[in-house]
């Protein structure tokens, strides 16, 4: 924070007439303790910060202090507030690439809450990569290309792994999601007439 007329200015609630105890208060300029009985004034800013000051708000040459222990709820809850801003996963379903199935599978990422409420989702790498601790995270590696039946057993073998921890991830995931055939394989061959007779 700036000059006095600055934090006086973007104050909206001022607590003037305040005392001092013994080793309440340390000066922030030099870190020695404030005396007992010393004057100073209490003043909460409208971006929701608590800054002490010695005298009066019409007193020249205030000096910044610090509580040693802070007392105050308004500053305890302020931290705490900070503290449990966490970057909470948002949905994103993310559909393979060209060189995903150019390998035949890619990874892909989901999460909970961690009290079990609510439904399992699906979230991207980047979101997985910043975890929450107020969630559960899983990965798992989905097969895209292949046989048909190859690909679909493969998939239901990781879906029934991870359903130790996700019961409800079966009716989530369809086993054929993003599965395409091999080109001009029997599979592909019937998919597209299965096209031309719908």
């Amino acid at each position: 924070m700036g000059d006095f007329s600055q934090i006086l200015n973007n104050s909206e609630r001022i607590i003037p007439n305040l005392q001092t105890e013994f080793k309440q208060f340390k000066f922030l300029d030099s870190e020695g303790f404030v005396p007992a009985n010393v004057t100073y004034t209490a003043y909460y800013t409208k971006d929701k910060i608590k800054i002490y000051l010695t005298g009066l708000p019409t007193t020249p040459n205030s000096r910044r202090i610090k509580p040693v222990v802070e007392s105050d709820n308004f500053v305890k809850y302020q931290r705490l507030k900070n503290l449990s801003r966490e970057n909470y996963p948002k949905p994103n379903q993310i559909a393979p690439s060209k060189s995903d199935y150019d390998v035949g599978e890619f990874i892909r990422y989901f999460c909970k809450k961690g009290n079990g409420e609510g439904d399992i989702f699906e979230i991207s790498k980047e979101t997985f990569d910043s975890q929450s601790t107020l969630y559960l995270y899983y990965e798992l590696s989905w097969v895209i290309t292949g046989k048909r039946v190859d690909v679909r057993q493969k998939n239901i073998s990781t879906l029934n792994a991870l359903s130790l921890d996700l019961p409800r991830i079966k009716n989530y995931l369809d086993p054929l999601q993003y599965w395409k055939p091999n080109r001009n394989s029997v599979d592909d061959v019937q998919k597209k007439l299965s096209f031309l007779k719908s």
